[in-house]
Formats: structure tokens, sequence, C-alpha cells
């Protein structure tokens, strides 16, 4: 009767993980039941909001791994969720939901610092929303300067930037444009540290300069500063995406002319990579599957390109990106068939999900629209 026992045991142990993977691809599939019958976009929009509202506190994981099986096990092996990936999807929810309460959570009231310290340059994004809508900016500055110490310590000697990681001294990524540029922008200009906006400038134009084809107007995934060459693929869509939103948040911060005419250049560019439809691809260069999450933020920067070069057509090319956001929107207002996260240089995920990135920055386009 034992053996029996210890043999149930066993065999129930064996199938949990099977149980967690049925379980969670089967809510994805029946989540995905009516998808994109939106119709009226005010609705829409509200519904959108009220999942970036309820993100915001307890944001939902972006995984790590593209594996739909053995999900637990990359959970128990620290394979599954990512803190540094998680900071980034934050940021974007606070700045979409201006929630200042949910500062307390991530921040000390009594010494104005990290509750939990960042590490990486991920980081700089949520720093920047916290900076952004916080009210009391100087009671925040332990926490600023944090970020401000992390990012001038990553600056390499060759030539000015910051690397993305510790160890890629030569490696220039696009994605610390994105998640760097921004922060350095507001923080420099409420703290008057001009070191910072200086940084945040020079980081735009080297990448600029060294990332960018500029026939097409499309950046590579990174730069290898010591050979001159491009790595990773050329014109992949949230990459190109990083840069954009680099760009376009330092021009609102600073609003100097030299940015805003390269907004216009690239605003310019950008247009024939959009499908009919009004979607993006996961690469701008070749096509590929559709990404939520570039679309959104090409969305969110013909929007304000639109307003401030009083421009209809980008406003138009921003409805349209609206438009189809609802049509990959699940019938509970959550944005559907954003692409997952980047495992390495040319290395892109295959996966496509939701994304608190992408429903933070698509419900601040939807907001734009409606002013």
């Amino acid at each position: 009767m034992k053996i029996y026992l210890i043999e149930g045991l066993i065999i129930a142990i064996l199938l949990i993980p099977l149980l967690v993977d049925a379980y969670v691809n089967t809510l994805k599939w029946i989540s995905r039941i009516k998808i994109g019958r939106w119709e009226d976009i005010n609705l829409w929009g509200n519904n959108i909001g009220k999942i970036c509202r309820k993100w915001s506190g307890k944001t939902p994981t972006v995984k790590i791994t593209d594996n739909n099986r053995g999900i637990l096990w990359d959970i128990v092996k620290g394979k599954y969720r990512s803190q540094n990936i998680q900071s980034w999807q934050k940021g974007q929810l606070l700045l979409a939901t201006q929630d200042k309460r949910k500062i307390k959570s991530l921040i000390d009231e009594k010494t104005g610092n990290w509750i939990e310290k960042p590490k990486e340059i991920d980081s700089a994004f949520l720093a920047y929303a916290i900076l952004s809508i916080s009210e009391n900016q100087d009671n925040i500055k332990p926490a600023m300067d944090t970020i401000r110490t992390l990012i001038f310590d990553r600056i390499q000697d060759n030539d000015g930037c910051i690397s993305y990681r510790e160890k890629d001294h030569f490696i220039r990524y696009v994605d610390t444009v994105g998640l760097a540029c921004p922060f350095l922008a507001l923080y420099g200009t409420i703290y008057h540290d001009d070191e910072s906006v200086v940084l945040a400038e020079h980081q735009l134009e080297e990448y600029y300069r060294y990332g960018i084809w500029k026939e097409s107007g499309l950046f590579a995934h990174a730069v290898n500063i010591k050979s001159g060459l491009p790595l990773g693929n050329i014109g992949w869509g949230r990459g190109c995406g990083w840069y954009l939103l680099g760009l376009i948040e330092t021009a609102i911060i600073l609003n100097e002319n030299n940015l805003w005419k390269k907004a216009y250049y690239l605003a310019e560019k950008y247009k024939v990579y959009q499908n009919t439809d009004g979607s993006y691809c996961s690469n701008l260069a070749f096509g590929g599957s559709k990404d939520s999450s570039i679309t959104a933020i090409m969305a969110y920067y013909y929007i304000i390109c639109a307003k401030y070069f009083s421009k209809e057509d980008y406003k138009d090319t921003a409805e349209k990106s609206v438009y189809y956001l609802m049509s990959v929107t699940r019938r509970n207002g959550i944005i559907d068939f954003s692409q997952g996260d980047t495992k390495g240089i040319g290395n892109y995920s295959t996966c496509y999900d939701q994304m608190p990135f992408t429903q933070g920055i698509a419900y601040r386009a939807y907001k734009l629209l409606k002013e």
C-alpha cells in the first residue's frame, strides 16, 4: 500500500509542472477570445487606463524566457523574471497614471532613498518617471543621486558614453538612449546639473552618429565602437523605439532646436514603415510579426510631433496606430501581441503577449490625442 502511495505522490509531483504549463497557456488562449472588438475609442481608452492603474501597484511579470513549457522550473531556477525589465515596465505605467502614491512603495519617505537599491541602467527610466510625477523633488534627491552616480560610473573613457552593462566597455546599446537620456535631462534641469544635461545630449548625438543608417533612419541594436561595426539587427522595432522615445522625451524637457530637428527628420523617415492597418513590425527593415510595443511608441512619438510641428499627417499616423492597438486589445482592456524581452544582441523574442510598458505608453498616446 505504501508503495502505491509513494508512486502516486511521485506521479503527482511530476504532473505539477505540466498542469502549470497547461493552466498558463489555457488562460492566454481564453483571454484572446473576442479580442479587438472595440469600436468606441473613448471606451477603449478608459479601459486600458483602468489596467494601467491596476498594474502600477502590482506590475505583471514580463518573462525573460520564451519557454511555454517548463514554466515552473524557470521560476524555481530564477530564469523567469528580472527586476531590470520590471523597472521600465513600472516606469511607463507611472508616467501613464501619474499616481504619486506609488512612490511610497519605492522610495523611503524618511531617507529619500530607494527601498531596494537599483543596480542597472534600466532603473533610470523608473527614476525618470518618479522624478516627473513627484511633488517633492528635493525630498527624493538622494534616490535620484543614486541613479546619477550609477550612470556616471558607467561612462567609458573611449567615447564618453554610457555602457548598458558594466562589462561591455566597447558595446553601445540603443536601449541606453531611451532608458537613461530622459532621466539625465530632467535631473539636470531640476537640480541644475549641467553635466547630466551634456551627457544626455552626448549619448543621443553619438548613437545618432554611429548607430543610424541615415538613408533609412533605422538604428542598429548595438554598435561596437572599437570596430565601428553594427551589432544585431538594423531596424529592430523596439530598439528603434528606444532611440525615438529617448529623443522625444529629452526634446520636450530641454526644448533645443537640434533635438527637434532630429525628431522631425526621423518622423519623416518612419512614416514609410507603418503598415496599412496602422501597425509596425518587430523588424522595420524587413517586416516580420506585428509588434504592439513599437506601434504604441510610434503612436506616442507621432502625436507629440503632430502638436509640435503642427502637422496633420503626423496626427493621422498616430491615430492609425491607436486604431491598430484597439484591434489587438483583449476584452478586459489589456493590449496584446507585444514582442517579449530580448535575450541578447541578435537574439529576439518569438513570444508576443501583454506588456505593461506597451499598456502605459498607449494610454499616454490616447490621452494626448484627446487633448
